[in-house]
């Protein structure tokens, strides 16, 4: 059945640039996110301080900022990365950042 089925072990062959924005009071996402942040290349996890699981209601800017940095980050690697057979590895690294809005 598709409710069984299981995609956490092929996170590690994406590639892609991926953000994931918690509430630092929604304890299960806040696991859920750094468990995806250690599996995908690269990830970066923002905590917002403070706020729980409707983090667009409780901290809209904190939200925004964190997606216009992701974009700006995006937007910069893709500049400097030049040849499309970079490496993974010459990415950005996995990172956790925790902000208060």
């Amino acid at each position: 059945m598709l409710g069984d089925l299981s995609l956490w072990s092929s996170l590690s062959t994406l590639s892609v640039p991926t953000t994931i924005i918690v509430g630092s009071r929604d304890d299960d996402y806040v696991a859920h996110g750094e468990r995806l942040r250690s599996l995908l290349p690269r990830a970066r996890l923002t905590v917002v301080h403070g706020a729980g699981h409707a983090l667009l209601l409780e901290a809209p800017i904190a939200v925004a900022d964190a997606v216009a940095n992701a974009v700006a980050n995006a937007m910069a690697n893709a500049l400097t990365e030049g040849a499309a057979d970079a490496s993974i590895d010459d990415r950005e690294p996995a990172a956790t950042t925790r902000v208060t809005p």
